[in-house]
């Protein structure tokens, strides 16, 4: 099933994660008492995707940027939070909120957290409600891959994206003949929560 959080010190803490300038965030959210600020998802202290008196929020750089209106309590609502290296943009089921913002983010490493802002070694802006879902990928989802995620339940292991791939060898151009092994990365899905009910 999904995380609750009491709004106190509940969170879940995991190893350091590495961002690119592009990545996005995703999670199934139910707020059950509103808050100043209550935290989905954050890497570190400056990367941080949180409800802000309802309003889906992000964190970066010393700004803080929200999207669109209160989101109701007691109820289910899929954000998601896209940066592409140059524009940022959150999405509330599926369509975005608020339009997008010119905003360059660079690279950053930090433990990834759910359910509670970091900052150093304290834990702040407690979520009062419950999360599912929650995903983290290593590129910025187009509009049309969110809402697959948004629709598309995880089972098991799978996810719904396919992973961006980089072709390393052989070399762009390159001339081939018989057979060839061909080298690739796809580093994506860097975490997501793998839950069921």
């Amino acid at each position: 099933g999904a995380l609750s959080f009491d709004g106190v010190n509940d969170r879940v803490t995991m190893p350091s994660v590495t961002l690119g300038g592009a990545f996005t965030f995703t999670a199934w959210v139910f707020e059950t008492a509103r808050k100043a600020y209550g935290t989905i998802l954050t890497v570190g202290s400056d990367r941080s995707l949180y409800l802000a008196n309802g309003v889906a929020s992000f964190y970066a750089n010393g700004a803080e940027l929200s999207f669109g209106s209160p989101l109701s309590t007691g109820a289910w609502h899929h954000v998601a939070f896209v940066s592409d290296g140059a524009l940022i943009a959150i999405y509330v089921g599926g369509v975005m909120a608020g339009g997008s913002v010119s905003r360059a983010l660079g690279p950053m490493t930090g433990p990834l957290q759910i359910g509670a802002w970091q900052l150093g070694s304290v834990s702040h802006d407690f979520l009062s409600g419950t999360l599912d879902e929650v995903r983290l990928y290593s590129r910025a989802l187009s509009p049309a891959e969110v809402q697959v995620v948004m629709a598309t339940p995880l089972v098991g292991s799978t996810d719904v994206i396919a992973p961006a791939v980089t072709i390393t060898q052989p070399s762009a151009g390159a001339v081939v003949s018989d057979t060839v092994t061909v080298v690739a990365t796809a580093p994506d899905a860097v975490f997501s929560s793998n839950r069921t009910g």
